[in-house]
């Protein structure tokens, strides 16, 4: 018996030395979701994210499970959005990451905009992913969806200054609650 458990454990030890058993860290799980993202792979974006996981939007709208965080991944790569990595780093629990957001509105409007993201990890998949605006992207929105040539601009559905109110009511929660471990 213990010679079994120890041959057990031998192969256990070269397994996680070859890096079968190695997992991978949250900000890695983070750095694949945003080249997914970038790419406008759906399959290779929702992969990533558990059955049964959550996401809060940039306005706070959430989406739970696999059917809505499908439909909200989808929409993010109709969009046309990809996104630039600034700083990835792990957390407690996680991964916690910035990078500048791009589309076609945005381009639009002449604002490249940096958001903050934080996302819960477990077993290799996003279980909670939160992102929200910084906001001094939110002011330059603001400035931009105020000039007259802005006036009929929507963001994902929404007129442009609604967007950014919604958008702004949330950060500010969002802040709040994640805290500069998203930094």
């Amino acid at each position: 018996m213990i010679a079994r458990a120890l041959v057990l454990a031998i192969g256990l030890h070269v397994a996680v030395g070859m890096g079968v058993a190695d997992a991978r860290s949250p900000s890695e799980i983070a750095d694949e979701f945003q080249a997914a993202l970038s790419r406008g792979d759906f399959a290779a974006t929702a992969a990533l994210f558990a059955p049964d996981a959550v996401v809060l939007n940039s306005r706070g709208k959430r989406y739970e499970g696999h059917d809505a965080v499908s439909g909200f991944l989808r929409g993010t790569i109709a969009a046309g959005v990809s996104v630039a990595p600034i700083a990835t780093h792990d957390v407690e629990g996680g991964a916690a990451w910035t990078n500048v957001e791009r589309s076609g509105v945005y381009d639009r409007l002449g604002v490249a905009v940096h958001l903050r993201h934080k996302a819960a990890i477990r077993d290799d998949r996003i279980v909670l992913f939160a992102t929200w605006f910084e906001p001094e992207s939110l002011d330059a929105l603001q400035a931009a969806c105020a000039k007259p040539e802005n006036a009929a601009v929507t963001i994902f559905n929404q007129p442009c200054e609604q967007f950014v109110a919604q958008a702004r009511a949330f950060s500010q929660v969002a802040g709040r609650e994640y805290g500069e471990s998203a930094r």
